[in-house]
């Protein structure tokens, strides 16, 4: 599963996916019907390799400054660029009454807005540096907050302008603590108060009459895991593969989560730590569903290819984090789920240590 973001604008593609269909989803039009007869439908993409279809229509110079044709590409792995060919025009529904839907992830942030139901979510690139987040923080903690504050708010500016409305009546956020701390403008150190935070009359800067902070635990475990894990059944282990790899163990009385701080997928230790935090999870218990979501699925299911769990791919999205704007059912499911989940420091655990060294 890839992540592709054209022009702020998300999907998840399976690999190998064609591009053509996937920007068709997204409501471009190709003139030839993506037949490789035209030319016309550039991208502007470096991390495409040239073919031969490139070669035809491209000069050297556009080929070099990152330009492709995406009639004839596949998605092989996560995507960001952008794109301009015609888009579909249909007519945007006013919205006289809506809400915000926000979830923040160390690479993206996704806003969506609603009236009774999802209308429409862009993606932002996140441009707070996780490896270095603590640091900058503490040497500009202003700067950092409106970075976060002003990429949100932009971009709710914008869909309200679309749809006609003035403000949001609820915003539900989803983040890890970190950056809920960040949009607060509170020391790292400090523990984040959830209930006013969401009784604070600024709603941290972002244009809605009231919040509601999606509940986590600890700085690196947040609340867009919850959001996953709403319509999951008992005894899944729910891993979401981002820069923070977050892992929730969903149980028939008690939950355990834990949390990898800014992983590299690349190292070569990252298979046995993954390996490992799964045997942690599984072990002297009826074996779950592992359900893998995030960025770095994909190679996250390489890991775990030699282990005897049932693998699957959930596809995140902004539709449950809207569900508790919308739903106090759903924020009471939420609150219950939290606060049953204990916490585990995995690199402090006897288990997972002796997994690692198998």
């Amino acid at each position: 599963m890839h992540s592709v973001i054209v022009n702020g604008k998300k999907i998840i593609a399976q690999d190998g996916s064609p591009l053509k269909e996937i920007l068709g989803d997204l409501g471009f039009t190709f003139p030839c019907g993506g037949t490789g007869r035209c030319g016309k439908c550039r991208i502007t993409c470096p991390e495409l390799a040239p073919t031969s279809l490139d070669g035809k229509f491209l000069s050297p110079r556009q080929i070099s400054d990152g330009i492709r044709l995406a009639c004839d590409k596949t998605v092989t792995r996560s995507l960001t660029f952008s794109c301009d060919l015609a888009e579909k025009t249909e007519p945007v529904t006013q919205l006289k009454e809506c809400s915000l839907a926000v979830s923040v992830t160390d690479e993206e942030i996704d806003v969506g807005i609603m009236g009774e139901e999802l209308a429409e979510t862009v993606t932002v690139r996140n441009s707070l540096d996780l490896s270095s987040l603590a640091e900058d923080y503490e040497k500009d903690p202003s700067s950092c907050t409106n970075a976060l504050r002003a990429a949100i708010g932009k971009t709710a500016v914008e869909l309200f302008e679309k749809y006609g409305a003035a403000k949001a009546a609820v915003v539900a956020l989803a983040a890890k603590e970190i950056y809920l701390k960040i949009l607060a403008g509170q020391k790292l150190d400090e523990k984040f108060d959830y209930e006013a935070a969401e009784s604070g009359k600024d709603v941290f800067g972002l244009p809605g009459e009231s919040l509601y902070i999606l509940p986590g635990k600890g700085d690196f475990i947040g609340g867009e895991i919850f959001a996953e894990s709403i319509r999951l059944k008992e005894r899944t282990l729910l891993i979401d593969c981002e820069k923070t790899v977050t892992f929730l163990h969903l149980d028939e009385k008690d939950n355990v989560a834990a949390s990898f701080w800014n992983f590299d997928y690349s190292d070569e230790i990252a298979p046995r730590c993954f390996r490992a935090a799964v045997k942690y999870f599984t072990e002297d218990k009826p074996a779950p569903i592992i359900r893998l979501c995030g960025r770095y699925a994909l190679q996250a299911e390489n890991f775990l290819a030699d282990l005897p769990f049932n693998t699957a791919f959930t596809q995140k999205s902004l539709s449950s984090v809207a569900d508790a704007a919308l739903s106090f059912r759903v924020r009471s499911k939420l609150n219950r789920e939290s606060a049953a989940t204990s916490v585990c420091r995995l690199y402090d655990n006897e288990t997972f240590q002796r997994s690692l060294t198998e």
